[in-house]
C-alpha cells in the first residue's frame, strides 16, 4: 500500500491507496509547531480505526507547503517506517519540463497537481487550485509546465471582510441565490463566491487566448472549496477533489525513488 501526504497552509490531507484504489483518506488540522512524536500518534489511531499496519507501508509520498513540516514528517517517516520516501519536488524527477533552468520556485503541491492533470488527462490542462490562495497553472499534454498565478485565496478574502468591517457578521461559504442580495449575508456571498467563480473564469479565458497556439485546453477544478466556486461555471470542465493525492499515488506508482 502507499501513504501520500499533502501538508498545507490549514489541513494535512493523508490517504492510503492500494495500487490505483483510494482506500481511505483523513484530513487533520495542520498545527506547526508539534513534533513527530506527535504526529506519530496521531497517523497511529488513524491506521488502528482501520486496522492498517506501518509495515504494510510499500511507498511513501509527500507534499508540503509548510517547511518545517516538511522536516518533521522527514523525521517521523525516518523512525516509524521502513520503506521508499519521496518529498515532492521541482527539482523531482517526474517527467516534466520547464521554461526556466531552476524551478525550485514552484510549490510542491502545484508540481503535484500538475503531474496528476498531465497523467491523468492526457491533455492541455488549466488547473485551478482553491485552497488558503488560488493558483491557476498551464501545463500541457507533452509535460510542458508553462506557468502559475497566485491569487488571495477566497477563505482568505472571507477573513479579511470579518475582521476588517466591523458590521459583517461571519458565516460560511454557499452559493447566493441571486447576483444581488437583500440581506447582509447574500450581498457578501454574491461578492466573495460569484465574485471569484467570474474572477477564476476571466483568468481561465485569458489563459486559453494567450496559448491558443498550444491547441484547446481542458480546466480542471480542485481544492476544499472549488466545488462552492465552480460548480456553477462555465469554463471548468470537471471538479477533481482527488487531483493532489491522486497525483502523489502516482508519483509512488510511476517513479523510480
Amino acid at each position: 500500500m502507499n501513504f501520500v501526504i499533502d501538508i498545507g497552509n490549514s489541513n494535512i490531507v493523508l490517504a492510503i491507496y492500494n495500487e490505483d484504489e483510494l482506500r481511505f483518506h483523513w484530513r487533520i488540522e495542520t498545527v506547526k509547531l508539534e513534533t513527530a512524536e506527535s504526529y506519530y500518534h496521531k497517523i497511529n489511531t488513524l491506521f488502528s480505526k482501520e486496522q492498517i499496519a506501518f509495515n504494510a507501508i510499500s511507498r511513501i509520498a509527500l507534499s508540503s507547503v509548510v517547511p518545517q513540516l516538511t522536516e518533521t514528517f522527514n523525521n517521523l517517516f525516518a523512525q516509524f517506517f521502513d520503506c521508499p520516501k519521496i518529498i515532492v519536488t521541482a527539482s523531482s524527477k517526474l517527467g516534466l519540463t520547464y521554461p526556466v533552468s531552476n524551478p525550485d520556485y514552484i510549490g510542491s503541491d502545484l508540481i503535484v497537481n500538475a503531474y496528476a492533470a498531465w497523467q491523468k488527462y492526457n491533455k492541455n490542462c488549466i488547473i485551478c487550485d482553491l485552497g488558503t490562495a488560488t493558483t491557476i497553472q498551464l501545463v500541457g499534454k507533452n509535460g510542458f509546465y508553462h506557468g502559475y498565478i497566485i491569487a488571495p485565496g477566497v477563505n482568505i478574502s472571507l477573513q479579511a471582510l470579518f475582521s476588517l468591517t466591523s458590521q459583517l457578521p461571519e458565516t460560511v461559504l454557499t452559493e447566493p441565490d441571486n447576483l444581488l442580495g437583500n440581506n447582509t449575508k447574500d450581498a457578501m456571498m454574491s461578492g466573495i463566491v460569484t465574485g471569484n467563480r467570474l474572477a477564476l473564469a476571466g483568468f481561465i479565458r485569458e489563459i486559453k487566448k494567450e496559448y491558443q497556439h498550444i491547441g484547446e485546453t481542458y480546466v480542471i477544478a480542485t481544492g476544499g472549496i472549488a466545488e462552492v466556486i465552480c460548480n456553477n461555471s462555465n469554463e471548468v470542465d470537471v471538479i477533481d477533489n482527488y487531483l493532489l493525492i491522486d497525483g502523489l499515488n502516482l508519483i509512488c506508482r510511476n517513479i523510480d525513488f
